[in-house]
């Protein structure tokens, strides 16, 4: 009969998809196994990359030079004032021992000189009693200007005294045209045997522009 085939036929089909069903399943939950039973374990890649490891920096181009490590403008400064700073220490330590020398030469130098001879109106101040250096000074002032080779050009009158003739000196001292204690000698000599005195020439002087 027509509708008994239709319901035998829908439950045919459900018996089938039943049957499929299940034999399907144990296919999905079988594993594989080796050849002593066991199951196989699963093969891991030939390599993995690490998380900790990374990859190598680029290489540098052929032909560029590795640039130096430049210092910071702060840096730079730093170093350049520390060098300045050193370099006028260093010149300030050889002007300072430049100026040690000259001086260390200097002082060498007035130690070794012979010191100065005095001057002639000096060695009268040592020869002529205090009280009537005043008074010599002044004849000889008059005379000559304490000058030992003085020479009056009208009569030859020669000396710190002008003493004429010149050479009547030489009672005093044989270097008596260039040494002025030899001729201090003989004036002061003479003042004290002309005119008792110095002062006494002086007074004189002053009245006759002569002695």
């Amino acid at each position: 009969m027509p509708g008994i085939t239709r319901r035998s036929a829908v439950v045919a089909t459900t018996v089938a998809l039943a049957s499929s069903v299940l034999v399907v399943a144990p296919i999905a939950s079988a594993q594989v196994t080796g050849a002593d039973g066991r199951p196989a374990q699963a093969q891991r890649p030939s390599h993995t990359p690490r998380p900790t490891e990374s990859a190598a920096p680029p290489a540098r181009p052929a032909g560029m030079a590795e640039l130096p490590v430049t210092l910071e403008s702060g840096d730079r400064d730093v170093e350049l004032q520390e060098a300045e700073v050193k370099e006028a220490a260093v010149r300030e330590a050889v002007a300072a021992e430049a100026s040690a020398r000259r001086a260390a030469a200097a002082r060498a130098r007035r130690s070794a000189a012979p010191a100065p001879a005095p001057s002639p109106r000096q060695l009268a101040e040592g020869m002529v009693p205090a009280g009537q250096f005043h008074c010599f000074d002044e004849v000889i002032t008059h005379e000559s200007g304490w000058d030992v080779t003085a020479v009056n050009p009208g009569s030859g009158a020669y000396g710190l005294g002008q003493a004429l003739p010149g050479d009547k000196m030489a009672s005093a001292g044989a270097d008596w045209r260039g040494s002025a204690s030899v001729q201090i000698r003989w004036v002061l000599g003479y003042m004290d045997s002309s005119y008792g005195s110095p002062c006494g020439a002086w007074d004189f002087w002053q009245a006759h522009s002569w002695y």
